[in-house]
């Protein structure tokens, strides 16, 4: 059994997004777990640690700023943070500052 680089949570309400990432987090050697909810994020990151998070700004009902102030709040800033989306470049730069302000990693 090989090592893999780490456990990967993708959230994401779309579900091809979800699985396609997921597959292409499992190649990188990431034991990959989809959520597709801000619900099912925040109550899986209050029990388990990840070392990557893939993350869609728009969940339907909430978004992801909030997901990020979240794990914020609980102290999970060891793990990078990969946004995805579909947003423009005005909204990523703001989600890149608020990511920065809550001391966050973003990933590239």
């Amino acid at each position: 059994m090989s090592a893999t680089r780490g456990r990967l949570l993708v959230v994401d309400d779309d579900l091809v997004q979800r699985v396609l990432i997921s597959k292409i987090g499992s190649k990188l050697g990431y034991d990959s777990v989809v959520v597709p909810s801000y619900e099912a994020a925040t109550e899986l990151l209050a029990r388990e640690a990840f070392d990557v998070m893939a993350l869609d700004l728009s969940l339907g009902e909430r978004d992801g700023v909030e997901l990020l102030r979240f794990v914020a709040e609980r102290n999970l800033r060891a793990m990078a943070i990969v946004i995805i989306s579909g947003c423009d470049d005005r909204i990523m730069k703001a989600t890149r500052r608020v990511a920065t302000g809550l001391k966050l990693h973003l990933g590239g």
